[in-house]
């Protein structure tokens, strides 16, 4: 039994006696393979031949010769072979008058930095860069109202987008922390708003002096956040006629599994069905000893990255049990070691008030990680030139080397319990088939 570390395979050989009690929790197998760039395109041709619902690209886009286009994609965080499916859109519609110089692709890096001009041309391909306009999503300026959800929320947006006469979202499909799941509206919704729009938004995840039951990863019923993100929908394209979709859902590598195309609603919710068929994973019951691998390098390059597998293994262990994070985290935290102090130094009512002032993902990875702490004997198996820093921040850590004499205790502790490996934590989304503590 092996498990990702960095660019190693780390054995657990403790476990070997224990065969009977580990279940090893992966996605569907479709997840783990290449996909090739003509699978992928086939994918994409065949949703605009199979669009949900019958709403076609070319009747949304009928008399679209002298159109406004504008194009949403995702920023450099999101790898979900881009240039292949916007090839395909866009020759469709060049085919149905769509002309260069009247259209605007819009990255929509949300609160996120600015794409430079060499990740640009990387993010739509060097064929796409040189014919059309492709612009960063700017959240401070260049910003319409369109009016205020019924959480309060006043919805600021890109002027390109508010003017274009036709936006085509695109993007991915995949679990999120609180939004439960990316894509569809995301785009939209931080996407091209504005930045106090955006942390507004972010903000609705937090309930009182605690985070919102509902703003968790695989949760759109009740989830605040995602209703938010709906009504801003609403307010952009009030008629349904001004948006049209395409989502992917991807391989753990970026590469489409398959597409989904109409409009935004039921695209989106076509593919999360999808994605959940792929990526969720439910268990009978908790597990005293859970093991969690980030899914080796670049998947777990920093322990920001590294905290969603931190968080989906949360899911299922058992209070008091062993919670394992295999994470090399070569780059140390993924962001400022003052930002992180700063977070790690409060407990989680001071981190809640917090965030009201300041949202800051970093203080969301601070509270949850707390969390785990404090309902699980929480170790981060990382390389020892990280040690010193994650324990600054209060967290346990081992190498490799000391991991089976850990893993040895806690099977002394563990009974007859299940014990779980998840070697692909950062795609899937682990559940429990009992209610949550």
């Amino acid at each position: 039994m092996k498990l990702a570390f960095g660019n190693e395979m780390i054995d657990l050989a403790a476990l070997k006696s224990e065969t009977a009690r580990v279940r090893v929790l992966a996605p569907d197998e479709a997840a783990l393979r290449h996909q090739s760039e003509l699978e992928q395109t086939a994918a994409v041709k065949q949703s605009l031949t199979r669009p949900i619902a019958g709403y076609s690209l070319s009747e949304w886009f009928r008399n679209g010769k002298n159109l406004r286009l504008a194009i949403i994609i995702p920023d450099v965080t999101r790898n979900c072979s881009t240039p292949i499916y916007l090839r395909v859109l866009l020759k469709e519609l060049e085919n149905l008058g769509a002309k260069a110089q009247d259209t605007t692709i819009v990255v929509a890096v949300g609160n996120h930095r600015h794409c430079t001009e060499a990740e640009l041309e990387r993010l739509v391909g060097e064929d796409i860069y040189a014919r059309y306009a492709v612009v960063n999503h700017l959240s401070r300026e260049n910003l319409v109202d369109l009016g205020t959800t019924p959480s309060g929320n006043r919805i600021l947006m890109n002027r390109d987008i508010v003017r274009a006469d036709k936006v085509l979202v695109t993007g991915n499909i995949t679990y999120h922390n609180f939004a439960g799941f990316s894509g569809g509206r995301k785009s939209i919704l931080p996407g091209v708003s504005g930045s106090e729009t955006i942390l507004n938004n972010h903000r609705l995840m937090l309930k009182g002096d605690r985070m919102h039951e509902k703003c968790q990863i695989g949760i759109l019923a009740g989830n605040p956040i995602h209703e938010d993100m709906l009504h801003a929908v609403g307010l952009l394209d009030p008629r349904q006629d001004k948006l049209y979709c395409l989502n992917v859902v991807t391989n753990m590598f970026g590469q489409i599994l398959t597409a989904f195309c109409g409009r935004l609603a039921p695209v989106f919710e076509a593919g999360v069905a999808f994605a959940e068929s792929k990526y969720k994973i439910e268990v009978p019951a908790r597990g005293n000893i859970v093991l969690c691998s980030a899914g080796g390098f670049p998947y777990d390059i920093n322990f920001y990255q590294s905290f969603k597998s931190l968080y989906s293994g949360s899911k299922i262990t058992a209070p008091g049990g062993y919670l394992f994070l295999l994470a090399e985290c070569r780059d140390g935290l993924g962001d400022t070691e003052e930002k992180f102090k700063f977070w790690f130094s409060k407990n989680q009512s001071e981190i809640i008030q917090e965030l009201y002032h300041q949202f800051d993902v970093v203080g969301q990875i601070a509270y949850w990680t707390k969390d785990a702490q404090r309902n699980f004997k929480l170790f981060v198996v990382t390389h020892p030139a990280n040690f010193a820093q994650l324990q600054s921040l209060g967290l346990t850590t081992i190498g490799q080397e000391t991991l089976e004499q850990q893993l040895n205790k806690a099977l002394a502790e563990s009974g007859e319990s299940h014990i779980y490996l998840a070697p692909y934590a950062n795609i899937t989304y682990l559940g429990v088939n009992e209610p949550a503590f």
